[in-house]
């Protein structure tokens, strides 16, 4: 390989490790906030949207369950809740099943899609907050809390 000859003198690499985790966390909470508003949408529709916008709607809860889902299933086994292994098997139900036919169908598929994801959701966030409140004892019990001691 060539040696390169033109870079400036005040040329420095940066190694990118470091930014590349801030910019998947501020993805990664970018995501979560907009399923999270597809999910309050869909679980608070009073009247039908109508049909076009019940579709697009019931889009983007299948791609947030499909990507909540790999979330979910980086949590090792035995670290998931009941809620977690549930939310799983629903969406892996909804996505070979799809809406049942007749009126209420996409409306209902909308409904529990949104639940789904919301589960996922709340398990990967359950989740991340167990391991952040016990870094270096994922393993291990919590450390009990100080006791306070009087003086006599």
């Amino acid at each position: 390989m060539q040696e390169r000859h033109d870079r400036p003198a005040d040329y420095a690499e940066v190694p990118l490790g470091p930014l590349l985790a801030q910019a998947a966390d501020a993805i990664e909470e970018h995501v979560e906030d907009v399923a999270q508003l597809d999910i309050r949408r869909a679980l608070t529709m009073r009247n039908h949207p109508g049909d076009n916008a019940l579709t697009y709607l019931n889009g983007r809860l299948i791609a947030h369950c499909r990507t909540l889902a790999v979330g979910v299933q980086t949590i090792p086994e035995r670290h998931r809740t009941v809620r977690g292994v549930r939310a799983l098997e629903t969406w892996t139900e909804l996505a070979e099943t799809g809406p049942k036919p007749g009126p209420l169908g996409t409306w209902s598929y909308a409904h529990h899609l949104a639940q789904t994801a919301r589960d996922m959701l709340d398990e990967i966030r359950a989740h991340r907050a167990q391991q952040t409140a016990f870094v270096g004892r994922a393993d291990l019990p919590p450390i009990a809390p100080a006791t306070e001691r009087t003086a006599r």
